[in-house]
């Protein structure tokens, strides 16, 4: 019954009374086998109101937990690594990622990449994800966002940065370098939130 009322809450976007409802769960069944689940829904509530250090900090607790599944390993790791991606700790999120052949994380990488107006390793990147993802929904995906970064040498050097970013922004490139943080999911959460990232919600109905 706990978990049920947990999971309404979460599901309709209480963050903030899901999280009492959670830690609640955590402090009554300490080391029930639900627990690096219910680390992870809290990593998700922090995330989704904006206190990323707290929800890299659960991220964490699931990966570490030892009744983690490998799916619910690598769906802490995928969604805390783009936290460090949202907080611009981009030379972290290049670190974790050398020489990976992973798709998701190379979209991670590209994306750390364009942060830091690196265009051929971005679009390196970008071209390993889409060849590794073998897929036509993920090469729509990505196609577009190859495209602008091959535009971009057209550019005066001048407005390169601005044109790409705000192309890959919604609303345009106004305060370009202030919103990129909070577009930069666009591509990353189409891709990554669509499997391993929905995990949670699957184990607890």
């Amino acid at each position: 019954e706990l978990i049920s009322f947990c999971n309404f809450l979460f599901e309709n976007k209480h963050y903030d009374r899901a999280l009492l409802s959670f830690f609640n769960f955590l402090y009554r069944f300490p080391g029930d086998e639900l627990e690096p689940t219910i680390y992870y829904l809290i990593g998700k509530c922090y995330e989704y109101t904006q206190n990323n250090d707290l929800a890299i900090k659960y991220y964490q607790r699931t990966i570490n937990s030892q009744n983690s599944s490998v799916k619910e390993q690598k769906a802490a790791s995928y969604r805390k690594l783009y936290m460090h991606l949202i907080n611009n700790e981009n030379q972290m999120v290049l670190d974790q990622t050398v020489l990976t052949e992973d798709p998701y994380l190379l979209v991670l990488r590209g994306y750390a990449q364009l942060q830091r107006f690196d265009w051929d390793s971005a679009r390196h990147a970008f071209l390993s994800a889409q060849e590794r993802f073998k897929h036509d929904h993920y090469s729509q995906l990505i196609l577009p966002i190859i495209d602008k970064i091959e535009n971009v040498n057209n550019i005066p050097l001048k407005d390169a940065r601005t044109s790409l970013l705000a192309s890959l922004i919604p609303g345009g490139g106004q305060g370009y370098t202030r919103q990129w943080n909070s577009g930069i999911g666009v591509l990353s959460s189409l891709i990554i939130l669509g499997g391993y990232l929905q995990i949670s919600s699957n184990k607890i109905h």
